[in-house]
């Protein structure tokens, strides 16, 4: 032992690693004033989502890094879009497929839009600024003329009323809009928060 170990502070005893994980939960000064509330997630969405989300949009339009942060998730996580290839051996029913394939990306979006690789950047936006993004599926009649009769229709997140937490005829929980089954606590409706709500299979 050294003559500078007398002046070394003794360890208080545990193992190192373990005052090292709780070092988060100490109350030295940096630490004194911060005293989060312990709440649930839901609750805390349930409170505040609407304004964080309003906050979370103007940020996006006013603020510039925000906008390029946004862009720059978009562009890392969908870059110019998520092709598929088919793993069809044949080859002339694989071309057929994928003649197919590109054909309906040029009609996939509902609103007219974009295409759907476009619909792929916008829904990475939306995940970005609102943290979520639902894709309604439109099966389309035969005489709309479309390639294939299904078209893609993006809804923000505000389609969801926040304040709708009851119990449906069911028994179902609705929280925040979306309808969780009883058993699996897994989302089976959403509640579109237009002029009438409405419950859309989750699917």
């Amino acid at each position: 032992m050294g003559l500078f170990d007398l002046f070394r502070r003794q360890p208080t005893g545990g193992p190192s690693s373990v005052r090292a994980r709780l070092e988060g939960a100490m109350s030295r000064r940096r630490l004194r004033g911060w005293q989060p509330p312990l709440e649930n997630i839901n609750s805390l969405v349930a409170s505040g989502g609407p304004r964080l989300l309003a906050r979370s949009r103007e940020l996006v339009v006013t603020n510039g890094y925000a906008a390029n942060a946004c862009e720059a998730y978009a562009a890392n996580l969908v870059g110019d879009g998520i092709k598929p290839s088919s793993l069809i051996e044949d080859g002339e029913l694989r071309d057929h497929v994928q003649r197919l394939w590109l054909a309906w990306t040029d009609q996939a979006d509902a609103d007219g839009l974009t295409d759907f690789y476009g619909l792929q950047a916008m829904i990475a936006r939306e995940m970005f600024v609102a943290g979520e993004c639902f894709v309604r599926i439109r099966p389309r009649r035969t005489e709309d003329g479309l390639l294939v009769p299904m078209q893609l229709q993006l809804l923000q997140s505000e389609m969801l009323p926040f304040e709708k937490v009851e119990t449906a005829p069911n028994g179902n929980r609705i929280r925040c809009g979306i309808e969780f089954d009883l058993i699996v606590a897994w989302p089976t409706t959403f509640v579109a928060a237009t002029l009438v709500t409405a419950r859309t299979a989750a699917r």
